[in-house]
């Protein structure tokens, strides 16, 4: 026979002997027994749907549907996305401790964003012209020491492993229309795009040049205005040193005619030259009252 030990099943047979222990036990079964149906009731309770909060509240309320979209129109949507909206659905994540597929998608839409700001900048374009090109390495580090990307790389490498990180960087140089000059070998060089196969920057960058034109504006209209406030100053200070010169002070041929009495009444008798400078005018005017005094004083 078969051993059956505690919790185990055994199939019997009508006629099967039973050994337990010290006893001998025969398994029968009726013959004339009729087969019977038995309805155990097993009540259903449907299943409750998760609330939109809560499938929501992992996206936290900002993120794009996920569901419903395929994995290429979802990389697409996300490419179209500004960098900087990008970053903080990634900041977001990190803070509630969430990391999934989606995610890892994103931060190859903002790894795209990062790639094509490197062959916008000057330090890439003069190193693309001195090597005739640029190699990976060259494009990592400065995604690296970017003060918009420095962060997020080194969050990234928390999560991702750095052979991932590589292959995810070689995808979006392709994507950012690079051209490599070798397809194998250890020093491969990447040809920096051309302005149209990068096309327009994003929004941010755009809303920022506006914001650093219009400054740039408001300061060229400063300085005219400044301009103009110094000139007006200047001319009134002339007028102010032209006034303090002649104020007070009255030609030397208005006293001679209007102060001075004709030739003919001037006294003749003292027998001296009368000077019709401005500074004697005041003693030629005592003289002659005194002269008037006198001759009143005969009459009477």
């Amino acid at each position: 026979g078969e051993r059956v030990e505690q919790g185990e099943v055994a199939l019997l047979k009508s006629g099967s002997d039973i050994r337990m222990n010290t006893y001998y036990l025969k398994f029968l079964l009726p013959r004339d027994a009729q087969p019977t149906s038995m309805h155990v009731p097993h009540p259903l309770k449907k299943r409750k749907k998760p609330s939109s909060s809560s499938t929501s509240s992992s996206s936290s309320g900002s993120v794009p549907a996920w569901s419903g979209k395929s994995g290429a129109a979802l990389v697409e949507q996300l490419e179209q996305t500004p960098v900087k909206q990008l970053l903080e659905w990634f900041w977001d994540a990190i803070r509630n401790n969430q990391w999934e597929r989606r995610h890892q998608m994103m931060c190859g839409a903002i790894n795209y964003h990062a790639v094509r700001d490197a062959a916008r900048s000057p330090q890439m374009q003069a190193l693309a012209k001195e090597h005739t090109g640029v190699s990976r390495s060259e494009v990592m580090e400065w995604i690296q020491h970017s003060p918009k990307y420095k962060e997020w790389v080194q969050e990234v490498l928390k999560k991702m492993e750095l052979k991932s990180f590589q292959a995810n960087v070689t995808k979006c140089l392709w994507k950012a229309k690079y051209k490599r000059n070798s397809s194998i070998g250890r020093f491969v060089r990447w040809k920096l795009p051309d302005e149209e196969e990068l096309g327009p920057p994003s929004d941010a960058e755009m809303s920022s040049n506006e914001g650093t034109s219009e400054t740039k504006a408001k300061e060229g209209e400063e300085e005219e205005n400044d301009d103009d406030d110094k000139g007006k100053a200047s001319q009134n200070e002339e007028k102010d040193q032209e006034d303090d010169q002649t104020g007070g002070q009255v030609p030397s041929s208005e006293t001679t005619t209007s102060d001075n009495p004709p030739s003919s009444e001037l006294p003749r008798e003292t027998g001296t030259e009368v000077n019709n400078s401005p500074a004697n005018t005041i003693n030629d005017d005592d003289e002659d009252d005194d002269d008037d005094n006198n001759e009143s004083a005969n009459t009477l």
